[in-house]
């Protein structure tokens, strides 16, 4: 029994380090995939102001085209 738990121990060991050596790389992974998602989320943030920026110049654009068709509608009226 002694010889066979001394032919299993540096087996465990070794499935130790391996399970360790995963476990830290899919941590790293993780790390780095929320980095590239918090990039992904930051550049659809930058898109959405540009969006709402060109809203509110159309906005802008169409408040002063009714006013200047409703003066134009007025004189020919």
């Amino acid at each position: 029994p002694d010889k066979r738990l001394d032919q299993l121990e540096p087996v465990v060991a070794d499935h130790s380090r391996m399970l360790e050596t995963i476990a830290t790389a899919l941590a790293e992974q993780t790390v780095t995939t929320n980095r590239r998602f918090d990039r992904v989320d930051a550049r659809f943030d930058a898109v959405d102001a540009r969006f709402n920026a060109v809203d509110a110049r159309f906005d802008a654009v169409n408040a002063r085209l009714d006013t200047e068709l409703g003066a134009v509608n007025a004189r020919l009226d």
